[in-house]
């Protein structure tokens, strides 16, 4: 038997940067299905987790910061 071949089963497919993102957005939300969330625990690096998180994270806080200037200067 050859020990290069590997089954399918055996190999790890890595999600992209589009599928760590939707994960780590449904992760906010906290509206991730059991069994995908299990899925995402396998197949992603913590790196990516962290950058991908941190990163929704300052973008988020922007928005609020944007959204607050706003209010406060049409209160003016």
């Amino acid at each position: 038997m050859n020990d290069d071949t590997q089954s399918p089963e055996e190999e790890e497919q890595h999600p992209s940067f589009l599928q760590t993102l939707k994960a780590v957005s449904w992760g906010f939300f906290g509206v991730r299905k059991r069994r995908d969330q299990e899925k995402d625990a396998r197949g992603t690096s913590p790196g990516y987790l962290i950058v991908i998180g941190l990163l929704l994270a300052a973008v988020f806080v922007l928005v609020l910061v944007v959204v607050a200037n706003l209010a406060a200067g049409s209160l003016q």
